[in-house]
């Protein structure tokens, strides 16, 4: 903390190798030790959710370091407070919500053009390079497997339910019934 003030200095924890359990109790303003054991015991039950692993360091504390508990957090729906959540956006680009950063879209509702245009990129985009066939009883541009879009998305850190890629590009192939890729 800094001298005088009841705030953490951010700029110091974030520096640390790694962050204790008691550290990550007070950073994330977790109620209690038990509490928070409750927490990761849910989370290590989930093989979906990030778990939080602490490791033995040099210096004989039991942590984790910061980024995978700023992640855990975030995955977990954890507020977080604004100066981790602004660390995080200027180091990786994303968005994460916080105390002071509410989930806001300052963008307007996609209208139906919109959404055409986009499932018809998309469907485009899942026949030319996933060589997506919409007549096909199977596709493994919609399976699990290697090169499918499902697996390239995870590749990416993304991930999306088959169910869900198949709904949309169904969708699109309604949509657009006569698009096909042409015959050379």
């Amino acid at each position: 903390m800094k001298t005088g003030s009841t705030k953490p200095d951010y700029a110091f924890l974030l520096a640390l190798a790694y962050w204790t359990e008691v550290e990550i109790i007070l950073i994330l303003g977790i109620a209690d030790r038990d509490g928070f054991r409750e927490i990761v015991r849910r989370s290590r039950k989930s093989e979906k959710e990030t778990e939080l692993k602490f490791v033995l360091h040099g210096d004989g504390e039991y942590g984790c370091d910061p980024l995978t508990v700023i992640e855990w957090a975030v995955a977990k729906g954890l507020t977080l407070p604004a100066e981790l959540a602004d660390w995080y956006n200027r180091q990786f680009a994303s968005y994460i919500p916080s105390s002071s950063t509410p989930l806001q879209s300052e963008e307007k509702p996609q209208t139906e053009s919109e959404r055409t245009i986009m499932l018809k990129i998309m469907f485009c985009m899942a026949m030319d390079s996933y060589k997506y066939d919409p007549d096909a009883p199977m596709n493994t541009a919609t399976g699990s497997k290697s090169g499918s879009i499902k697996s390239v998305m995870q590749n990416y850190g993304l991930n999306v339910d088959n169910k869900t890629l198949l709904k949309y590009l169904k969708e699109a192939a309604i949509q657009n019934p006569t698009a096909r890729p042409r015959k050379t």
